[in-house]
């Protein structure tokens, strides 16, 4: 699968981990232009079963998560 990017700022196989007292880390499994914005599919890293669906600026908030 080709590594697609959005605005430069996220790329599938990218992971991140959530800062408010959880070790989760998420990978980016693939993008999705949407509107009213850019979304990932993510999953946890040692689930990939449940893929979810959440905003790029979400991701890239430094209040919630932080790229590892």
């Amino acid at each position: 699968m080709p590594m697609k990017k959005i605005r430069r700022e996220i790329a599938s196989g990218d992971k991140f981990r959530v800062k408010q007292g959880s070790s989760l880390v998420y990978e980016v499994l693939e993008l999705r232009e949407m509107q009213p914005a850019p979304h990932a599919i993510v999953f946890k890293q040692n689930e990939r079963k449940s893929p979810v669906l959440i905003a790029v600026s979400t991701l890239l908030d430094g209040d919630l998560y932080e790229r590892i």
